[in-house]
């Protein structure tokens, strides 16, 4: 007959409903002008069913207080021909975040003063699925993880306690994945479920997840295996960190291009990939292409990379400026065009060190360590083991690239009519420390087994160190 809460007369400075559920009305709140005049504050409710093809609205707040919040609310099973969410000459909340909507269909729902832009603008989301256990039977405890993270709805039905909303999350699906993105979470956790998290078989990302918010991947590793992503990742305006851990990520059989590119100017602290299996792109691990960003320090530590086309380098940095650049304790093998190709301004460090590579960039355009940037002995390259570089154009760092302070390196194997042709000479590449060895100091490198057991690498401490 009404509005459950209908303010029609008198003067409130304030009005907080909060922390309930609310099943069924006419408009859940109608306020009409000049009523309500500090506050009104719609938090953590679950409402099931509300407005029964009612034309006026969920929210339908004439009023216009200093203060209106809508946040963290659940909003279920919005059917019907004219149900809405808020009426059209109704007043638009001045904070609206993070509220989940599920089963709002009705032709009109969105229609109003809030789009179903707006309602889901600052970490809101409509879902898909149905996040309760049974809704029909008045049972709302929730099921579905991320609008237990995000602490949506009245907090008697969330199994978790938790009454505000946390950084963290676990996705179990792209779908988990991309949704925990768009709420806001910045700790994403991928679970191990033996399915890889597949960006090319969704029609929306089409094989790239767009960042655009600081975040931190990492992989729940089981029994020795790590989640897999197909796909690519691409570090947008908004990304002032980056990390991804304990995950593979797989190109498609070089069907994609780069695994991490940067096409904008973003600015960020870090871009850090630790424990990761990245293998089969076409063209670069991590492509380094916007104009004017600016990264604190990209490091690649503890990695195994290999597979990839020779479409560009495999870290491949162009444009931008780079404080420090940290390669370490991985392993690079089997393709690629230039291991690293860098012409951006690198600040502080270049530093290369106690890295495996193996038959990389055969033949290709440029050459291992492409590297044009002006560091003087701020560019290292030390403690790595060089083996089965082949061919006849396979060079070291072709003619016009910086020359690093080398350091402890060892080269096998590395017969390429070129290798030595460059500004790296075999003089200056073992002049301290280090050596062109005889024999191969893996138990068989050509085969891919690269433990070590040269007695001088190994007191060298050379090489990735997992093979020492």
């Amino acid at each position: 007959g009404q509005g459950i809460f209908d303010i029609r007369k008198g003067a409130y400075n304030s009005v907080s409903i909060m922390h309930s559920t609310i099943v069924g009305g006419r408009d859940f709140i109608r306020a009409d002008a000049g009523r309500i005049t500090g506050s009104v504050n719609i938090v953590a409710n679950t409402f099931d069913g509300v407005t029964l093809e009612n034309g006026n609205g969920i929210l339908y707040v004439r009023s216009t207080p200093e203060s209106y919040v809508v946040r963290h609310n659940l909003f279920l099973n919005e059917t019907g021909s004219n149900n809405l969410l808020t009426k059209v000459g109704a007043t638009v909340p001045s904070e609206i975040l993070g509220n989940f909507f599920y089963n709002c269909t009705s032709a009109k729902f969105w229609s109003g003063v809030i789009s179903e832009e707006a309602a889901t603008a600052n970490g809101g989301l409509v879902i898909s699925s149905d996040p309760c256990k049974d809704a029909a039977n008045r049972d709302y405890t929730l099921t579905d993880a991320l609008v237990m993270s995000c602490a949506a709805g009245a907090p008697r039905w969330n199994p978790t306690g938790r009454t505000k909303p946390s950084s963290d999350f676990t996705a179990n699906s792209v779908e988990e994945l991309v949704n925990g993105i768009s709420v806001g979470k910045t700790n994403i956790t991928l679970a191990y479920n033996g399915s890889p998290y597949d960006l090319t078989a969704n029609t929306d990302l089409q094989g790239v997840l767009t960042i655009a918010a600081p975040i931190s991947l990492t992989g729940q590793v089981k029994g020795g295996q790590k989640p897999e992503i197909i796909g690519s990742i691409k570090l947008g305006l908004g990304t002032t960190s980056f990390s991804a851990r304990n995950l593979k990520f797989n190109g498609k059989a070089k069907s994609l291009g780069n695994c991490f590119e940067i096409a904008e100017a973003i600015d960020a602290s870090k871009i850090v990939i630790v424990s990761c299996e990245i293998y089969d792109y076409n063209k670069s691990l991590f492509y380094g292409n916007g104009v004017d960003s600016k990264i604190g320090v990209l490091s690649f530590n503890h990695n195994i990379i290999y597979g990839f086309g020779t479409g560009q380098g495999t870290l491949d940095l162009r444009k931008g400026v780079y404080n420090a650049i940290i390669v370490e304790n991985s392993t690079i093998f089997n393709g690629s065009r230039d291991f690293i190709r860098c012409d951006a301004k690198v600040g502080q460090s270049l530093s290369i060190k106690n890295n495996t590579f193996n038959a990389v960039s055969i033949n290709a355009a440029n050459s291992i360590l492409y590297v044009r940037s002006d560091m003087g002995n701020k560019y290292v390259v030390m403690n790595n083991v060089f083996l089965n570089e082949t061919g006849t154009t396979t060079i070291l760092a072709k003619a016009g690239t910086q020359v690093p302070v080398m350091k402890n390196n060892f080269f096998f194997n590395c017969t390429s009519d070129k290798f030595w042709a460059g500004t790296i000479s075999q003089e200056t590449a073992t002049a301290n420390g280090g050596a062109v060895l005889e024999a191969d100091p893996c138990s068989n490198s050509a085969e891919g087994i690269f433990k070590v057991t040269s007695a001088a690498v190994k007191a060298a401490k050379a090489g990735d160190p997992r093979w020492l």
